[in-house]
Order: C-alpha cells, then sequence, then structure tokens
C-alpha cells in the first residue's frame, strides 16, 4: 500500500502527462489519442480527490476539514471539465475541446497548484 504523498505525486504526474499531450492540439487524426490522453487524466484525477493534500499539515488544525474539502471539490471540477472535453471530442466539436483543455483545464491547474501544492524544500 504506497503513502498517501506516493499515490497523490503518482497521480499528480499522471494528469500532468496526459494535459501536456491534450495541449499539443486534439483533432480528427488523434481522436482515439486524445480521448486515451483524456481517460489517463480523468483517471488521475479520481485517484487524487480522496487523498489529503500534504500541504494540510500546516494548516490550522480547525481548518483542515474545509482545506481537504476545498481540495477534492477543485479535482471534481477538473474531472467535470474533463467529462464536457470528452463530450465536444466525441461529438466531432475539436474547436471546443481544444478551447477547455487550453482554457479551462490550465486555469484549474493553475489555481490548485497556487493553492494546494506543497512549497518545495
Amino acid at each position: 500500500e504506497p503513502a498517501a504523498s506516493e499515490v497523490l505525486e503518482h497521480s499528480m504526474e499522471q494528469m500532468n502527462g496526459a494535459l501536456k499531450a491534450l495541449l499539443k492540439g486534439i483533432d480528427a487524426t488523434n481522436r482515439d489519442k486524445s480521448l486515451a490522453s483524456l481517460a489517463k487524466l480523468q483517471a488521475g484525477v479520481v485517484a487524487a480527490k480522496s487523498e489529503t493534500p500534504p500541504m494540510a499539515a500546516s494548516v490550522e488544525e480547525s481548518k483542515r476539514p474545509e482545506f481537504v474539502a476545498g481540495f477534492r471539490r477543485k479535482l471534481v471540477d477538473v474531472l467535470a471539465t474533463t467529462c464536457r472535453i470528452e463530450t465536444a471530442i466525441l461529438d466531432g466539436k475539436y474547436d471546443d475541446a481544444n478551447a477547455l483543455v487550453k482554457d479551462e483545464l490550465t486555469r484549474l491547474k493553475k489555481e490548485g497548484h497556487d493553492k494546494y501544492q506543497e512549497e518545495e524544500e
């Protein structure tokens, strides 16, 4: 059983790798590959959202539940956005899919990292 922080780190790496692939652009020629990348991203989110962010240790004890709930809520937003992207790809709306990846997903990633990523020592 890997430590929670290892699960979280692995999930985040998986999400980052998939996002990089999607940011290269989604179109009819790489539709299946893009759906596979999206599935990887979704699997990473599902694994990560039930973990406790390590930074929670530095948060006042009384604020911890709120902090952890906020972390999970942010990842739920990411998951919901990936579902919208998946629907756009399945409908052949590649411009919509690309816009969601570039605007929404990258914004959510930045917000999440700004608030929940542990400062590198």
